[in-house]
C-alpha cells in the first residue's frame, strides 16, 4: 500500500513540476490552471480503480490509530501542495492571482479536485449517465475557483 501510495504521489509531484514550464508561467494564470486540472482530473480517471482503492485507504489510515500512518499521508500531500505552491506563487508575484497564501490556495485546488474525482468516481461506479470528464471538470473547479459562485458581481 505505501508503495503504491509512494508511486501515486511521486506522479502527482512529477506531473505538477513537468507541466508548468516557463512558458506556461508566462500565460494566463486561468487558462493555465485549468489546463493542468484538466491533466490532474486526467491522470486520475484513467486509473480510477486504483484511485478508488487509495481514497478508501487513506480515509482508513488518516483515522487508524497509528499516528505515523495519518502524518505519512499528510508528509505525502504535503509534497504535491509544495510543488504546486510554487507556479501558483508565480501568478501572484505576476499580479495574475490574488496575494494570497499559495500553499493554502494549494491545498484548495487539491482538495476541489479531489471533491471533482469522489463525485467522478461515484457517477461513473454507479452508471447514472452523468457525463464525466476532464475538461468538464476543470471547467466547472476553474470557474468556482477564478470566478466564484455569484450569477452577478457588484
Amino acid at each position: 500500500l505505501f508503495a503504491l501510495l509512494d508511486e501515486v504521489y511521486d506522479e502527482l509531484v512529477a506531473l505538477t513540476e513537468d507541466f508548468f514550464t516557463e512558458d506556461k508561467l508566462n500565460q494566463p494564470a486561468r487558462d493555465v490552471f485549468c489546463e493542468f486540472i484538466a491533466l490532474m482530473i486526467g491522470h486520475f480517471l484513467e486509473k480510477l480503480s486504483t484511485f478508488m482503492f487509495l481514497i478508501k485507504e487513506a480515509h482508513r489510515m488518516a483515522f487508524d490509530k497509528e499516528a505515523e500512518n495519518a502524518t505519512y499521508l499528510l508528509r505525502q500531500r504535503e509534497r504535491v501542495a509544495s510543488a504546486l505552491a510554487i507556479p501558483i506563487q508565480a501568478a501572484i508575484d505576476n499580479r495574475q492571482l490574488r496575494d494570497l497564501d499559495a500553499h493554502t490556495v494549494a491545498h484548495v485546488l487539491i482538495g476541489n479536485v479531489h471533491g471533482y474525482l469522489m463525485y467522478a468516481c461515484t457517477a461513473k461506479c454507479n452508471s447514472s449517465g452523468t457525463s464525466v470528464s476532464p475538461q468538464d471538470g476543470a471547467a466547472l473547479i476553474t470557474t468556482i475557483l477564478f470566478d466564484g459562485l455569484l450569477a452577478n458581481r457588484t
